[in-house]
C-alpha cells in the first residue's frame, strides 16, 4: 500500500506541475498583443496557428484535469486524503504564498506595522490561486462534496415533515476526503503567515507599536 500511495503522490505532483506550465502559458498567449502579419492576420481574429496551440492546450488541460481527479480518488479509497492535500499545498500553493508573501506587501498602503496591505494580499492569492488552479479545486469539491442526507428516514422515523421542526430532519453525511480548498489552500496561507516571526507579530500582535508609544507618553 505504502508503495501505491508513493506512486500516486508522485504522479500527482507531476500533473500539478504540468498544470502550472499549461496554465502559465495560457496566460503569457492571453497577455500578447494580436498578431498583425503582412495579410491582416490578427487584426481583429487569431492567427490559425495559435488558435491550434489554444485548442491543443485545452485538450491537455482536460487530460490533466481527469488524470489529476483519478490520483485524488485514489489516494481518498486508500485513505490518503491528508497526503492529496499535502502534495497539492506544497507543489501548487506554496510556489504563489512565496512568491507574494512579504513584509512591503503587508504594509503597502499605509504605516510600518499597520499591515495595511494584508486584504489586498490575501485577496491577490486567492485570485492568483483561482486563475491557476481553480480548475482542479471545482473537480475536488464536485468528487468529494458530503452528501445531504435525511436523518428521520435513515432512522426509520418515516418522513422528515411528519416532524415538527424539519430544521432537525437533514443532516451531513462523513466529512470530505479530500480538502483541497481548507487542507491544500487555506492551511498553507495561514501557515506561512505565522511562521514568518516578523509578518506575526505585525499581523498578530496586540496593538501598533509607534501608536500605543504615542498613547503612553499623552497620558504620562
Amino acid at each position: 500500500e505504502s508503495d501505491t500511495v508513493k506512486c500516486l503522490v508522485g504522479r500527482l505532483e507531476e500533473l500539478l506541475v504540468e498544470m502550472r506550465s499549461v496554465m502559465e502559458r495560457q496566460f503569457h498567449d492571453d497577455r500578447a498583443p494580436p498578431d498583425e502579419d503582412d495579410d491582416g492576420i490578427g487584426r481583429g481574429g487569431v492567427h490559425p496557428s495559435k488558435e491550434r496551440e489554444r485548442q491543443a492546450r485545452k485538450r491537455r488541460k482536460e487530460n490533466l484535469l481527469l488524470m489529476i481527479g483519478h490520483c485524488l480518488r485514489g489516494l481518498a479509497l486508500l485513505g490518503k486524503g491528508a497526503d492529496a492535500e499535502s502534495a497539492f499545498a506544497r507543489v501548487a500553493i506554496m510556489p504563489i504564498i512565496r512568491s507574494k508573501l512579504s513584509m512591503g506587501k503587508l504594509d503597502e498602503g499605509g504605516s510600518r506595522g499597520e499591515c495595511a496591505g494584508l486584504f489586498f494580499l490575501l485577496d491577490d492569492i486567492a485570485n492568483t490561486v483561482a486563475s491557476m488552479y481553480g480548475s482542479i479545486l471545482r473537480v475536488s469539491e464536485g468528487m468529494f462534496a458530503p452528501a445531504e442526507r435525511d436523518v428521520n428516514v435513515e432512522h426509520g422515523n418515516g418522513n422528515a415533515n411528519e416532524h415538527e421542526n424539519d430544521n432537525t430532519a437533514k443532516g451531513w453525511s462523513t466529512p470530505m476526503e479530500v480538502d483541497l480548498v481548507t487542507c491544500g489552500v487555506w492551511v498553507p496561507v495561514a501557515t506561512a503567515l505565522m511562521a514568518d516571526p516578523g509578518i506575526k507579530m505585525a499581523i498578530f500582535s496586540p496593538g501598533i507599536a509607534n501608536v500605543l508609544q504615542l498613547s503612553v507618553a499623552l497620558r504620562g
